[in-house]
């Protein structure tokens, strides 16, 4: 099956599909935000998208937004100025996963995660890079599991 049929068909059962200019946001419900950034990311756009994903991940304890960047080329310095004065992108409830991001890109990330920490400015929020669609989803399974241990009750009762 190809590439392009895959994303058909998980596109297909997806719902709250929207369009902000040429990005494209769709929902894996309970918990999955999905974004996929192509071109030029412009700050109208973004701006509109994350208020999409905040609107959405209002009332959920926790959820994971899987960003495909494989597509995308470039940030506009208006989406550039947008991000470094709105402090956090995501929701303190939202775990990051880009999805194929060149180096220069994830150098790029690592680098200005750094400098707000070191100028005291708010945390963006985690991050995690991953290679591959599939990668991000064995990353969301792993992390379910450990929520789901975390939260397990423990019998600490002497036998």
């Amino acid at each position: 099956m190809s590439n392009s049929t895959k994303s058909f068909l998980r596109l297909s059962n997806a719902t709250g599909i929207r369009r902000f200019g040429e990005q494209l946001t769709w929902i894996d419900e309970p918990d999955i935000f999905h974004m996929r950034l192509v071109g030029t990311l412009e700050a109208d756009d973004f701006r509109k998208l994350l208020n999409w994903m905040v609107e959405w991940g209002r009332a959920k304890p926790q959820f994971f937004v899987v960003c495909d960047v494989s597509q995308m080329a470039t940030i506009s310095h208006e989406t550039r100025q947008f991000s470094r004065t709105r402090g956090r992108l995501t929701p303190v409830n939202a775990v990051t996963i880009a999805v194929g991001a060149s180096f220069a890109l994830r150098v790029l990330a690592e680098m200005s995660i750094r400098a707000r920490k070191a100028m005291r400015l708010p945390d963006i929020g985690e991050f995690v890079f991953v290679a591959t669609q599939a990668d991000a989803l064995l990353e969301i399974g792993k992390r379910r599991a450990a929520e789901k241990l975390d939260s397990t009750p423990q019998d600490h009762s002497s036998k």
